[in-house]
């Protein structure tokens, strides 16, 4: 059985599952979705209004709509950063907060989002799901803000999890355990290693897509199994750098376009994503993907009202595909694959 970035999953790891709990600071939970929901109730952002990117996923809108959060949307430029100008002129007095989105784990101007909120006297919301224990100017993602959470079940191999930095304490409760099958997980994951043998008939019984649900998922606490094995594997995070990087030469000599040219040696990017000039050419090259049985993916799922308009969000979605990062990845095994792999992109 595979998690969402497609890594196996230790299930046997769960045989005696134990909630984790934190006292201080990050405290961690089952989902990012209700990191963020404590962390908005802390600052008490209830029936406020939030100023946020339109390339978002649906899971954080949920949790603003639950909150009675009204949102006004911000276009992004080609780079995801924010169009300044537009947002200043959509600015009004009943805006309490914006939210900071690091896409990918790669970091925005922080700078320029800190001096924004001081400057309007509202809060600072820091989404670093993508990038967990990234760090940058020597200080961890999700920290910048006055709350951020991340979602290490994004970049490790856990059946859930989600973190929520404060610069206050906070006092949270303990949720109980969500219920897992953990004998037909095992089964199911022993199978997938040994379709992972014979890879065609893998299509058979696995799903690639990844199918996202946000309904009405309670919430509920982190495993001890979980922490146990991302505080063993944060060492291997500075692996993920290396892996961007020999996607990047890949893509520069088949004259692909990558999202982000640069990035700094110390975040730790949950994959590496690729900018086309229209939807074609991406579900061209994601043919090409799935024809060489690389687990390429889009992202986000957009909230309706992104879906069903015009805008910065829905373009990037239609223009952004995502090829894969794990954190066990060998980036000198990578590299003696894509030496055999060629995108003919300009026929």
């Amino acid at each position: 059985m595979l998690n969402r970035t497609n890594q196996r999953i230790p299930y046997c790891h769960y045989l005696k599952r134990q909630v984790f709990q934190s006292k201080t600071a990050p405290y961690y939970f089952a989902y990012g979705r209700t990191a963020l929901k404590l962390g908005l109730m802390h600052l008490k952002l209830q029936n406020s209004t939030i100023l946020v990117p339109e390339y978002i996923c649906e899971t954080v809108i949920e949790v603003f709509k639950t909150l009675n959060i009204s949102i006004v949307y911000y276009p992004l430029n080609d780079n995801l950063t924010p169009k300044w100008e537009i947002i200043e002129s959509v600015f009004n007095q009943n805006i309490k907060s914006i939210l900071m989105v690091h896409y990918f784990g790669i970091p925005q101007s922080i700078a320029d989002f800190q001096q924004f909120a001081s400057r309007k006297n509202i809060l600072l919301i820091e989404d670093n799901s993508h990038g967990t224990f990234g760090i940058i100017d020597n200080q961890a993602l999700g920290t910048f803000g006055n709350i951020g959470i991340a979602s290490p079940r994004k970049s490790f191999p856990i059946i859930n999890g989600g973190m929520l930095y404060s610069k206050t304490n906070i006092e949270i409760n303990t949720f109980p355990l969500e219920p897992q099958n953990i004998p037909k997980a095992i089964v199911k994951n022993m199978i997938g290693i040994l379709l992972d043998i014979v890879p065609r008939f893998k299509s058979l019984f696995i799903k690639n897509e990844y199918v996202a649900s946000y309904s009405n998922i309670p919430d509920y606490s982190f495993d001890l199994a979980s922490h146990h094995i991302i505080e063993n594997a944060k060492h291997q995070i500075t692996n993920r750098v290396s892996i961007y990087k020999k996607w990047l030469e890949w893509s520069q000599v088949n004259e692909l376009k990558p999202l982000f040219q640069k990035i700094p040696k110390t975040i730790a990017p949950m994959c590496f994503p690729l900018l086309f000039d229209s939807t074609e050419q991406k579900e061209r090259f994601l043919h090409f993907c799935n024809t060489e049985n690389i687990a390429a993916f889009s992202w986000p799922d957009l909230p309706a009202e992104l879906k069903s308009t015009n805008n910065s969000g829905n373009d990037m979605y239609n223009r952004i595909l995502c090829l894969p990062i794990y954190y066990n990845m060998n980036p000198k095994k990578l590299e003696k694959r894509l030496e055999k792999l060629t995108f003919y992109h300009k026929v």
